[in-house]
């Protein structure tokens, strides 16, 4: 609500959500989504690509998150040592290569935009 723009960002559309949300010269936000309202290893290492990407001045969660995400070899690695990584190993290992696909950086242009909520479901734009 008390944002003008929302912007949905993952490692898949990196470069492209960072290069929309510094083009706009505001002040940048970042939100994890987490798991059941609960901080999500996987979500605070995307935040601090993001936070990398920006390079603007960094508020001490972005920093956080940043060196977080800076203390890990790479995206893979990271999202198998999340809960969510780990519960797809353990409970879907025919999906465990979803963790892979999920780890690649900037392979996507589109960076959905939010728009409003319909009941439980977000409408989002390109």
């Amino acid at each position: 609500e008390r944002c003008e723009r929302v912007y949905i960002a993952s490692l898949l559309n990196l470069a492209a959500v960072t290069e929309v949300a510094r083009s706009h010269g505001d002040d940048v936000a970042v939100f994890c989504a987490g798991v059941k309202g609960a901080f999500a290893l996987d979500d605070a290492y995307v935040a601090g690509r993001v936070a990398e990407g920006l390079g603007f001045e960094r508020s001490d969660a972005a920093e956080a998150a940043a060196r977080l995400a800076r203390s890990y070899a790479g995206a893979e690695d990271v999202f198998r040592a999340s809960r969510s990584g780990r519960d797809l190993i353990e409970h879907g290992p025919e999906l465990e290569a979803d963790i892979a696909r999920c780890a690649r950086e900037s392979v996507l242009d589109v960076v959905p935009r939010f728009v409003a909520m319909h009941g439980v479901a977000a409408e989002l734009r390109p």
